[in-house]
This record gives structure tokens, C-alpha cells and sequence, in this order.
């Protein structure tokens, strides 16, 4: 199993497909478990994080996704296994105001984990 965390967002789609068959050639049968964001999420990022950051655009966030479901169609040896909005398991730890955004986040499917395996 493989965690990657916070890494491909840095990639552009074709990269991304290309690092999956990667996996597959050299570790068939691994699972991944990672977070992706909405084509939302990134542009909000960007503009939010990036930008307001003082960084400049080659630290631009690329890949975004709105339906992990789709990267099943980019090899029929890749299976989606399980996904969950990002927050969705933490919300009843913080007050009301954050509680409130990250119900927004979640619904707007601005950030999620998936699980996949890629045989």
C-alpha cells in the first residue's frame, strides 16, 4: 500500500495517468490511498493559498478532479475502492463557524481521500 499525500495536485492529468501506469508496471496489485481536490478546490486554492501566499505561479496547483470515478476509465486496471469527503469524519471535533465551512467543502466536493487499486 501507498500513501500519497499533498503531492498530486503539482501534477498535470497526463502525468498523473502516467505515474498510475507506472504503478502498474512496476507494482501491479498496489493499493493507493490519497487526497485529490475539485477543479474548484484547485482554482480556490490557487487563488487563496498561492497567490495571497506570495508565491508565484510555477507553484500553481494543476490536477483537480470533480469525479474520482472518472480515473476508472483512464485503464481498466485501475478500481476506484472507496472515497470520502475530506472532513466528513472530523466535523464533530470543532466549533460551529468551522463546522459550517467544512459541511460547505464536503458538499461542494472541494477536497476527498480516495482509495484505489491499480492491478
Amino acid at each position: 500500500m501507498l500513501l500519497i499525500a499533498g503531492v498530486l495536485y503539482y501534477f498535470n492529468e497526463s502525468e498523473v495517468k502516467g505515474l498510475f501506469n507506472d504503478f502498474h508496471t512496476f507494482i501491479p496489485g498496489v493499493e493507493i490511498v490519497f487526497d485529490y481536490a475539485s477543479k474548484l478546490g484547485i482554482k480556490i486554492s490557487n487563488k487563496k493559498v498561492i497567490e495571497k501566499g506570495g508565491m508565484d505561479k510555477s507553484a500553481y496547483l494543476k490536477w483537480g478532479i470533480d469525479d474520482i470515478l472518472q480515473i476508472e476509465k483512464w485503464d481498466s486496471n485501475i478500481k476506484v475502492i472507496s472515497h470520502i469527503p475530506m472532513y466528513k469524519e472530523h466535523k464533530k471535533n470543532y466549533s460551529m463557524i468551522k463546522r459550517i465551512g467544512m459541511n460547505i467543502a464536503d458538499t461542494l466536493k472541494i477536497m476527498a481521500l480516495a482509495h484505489i487499486r491499480i492491478n
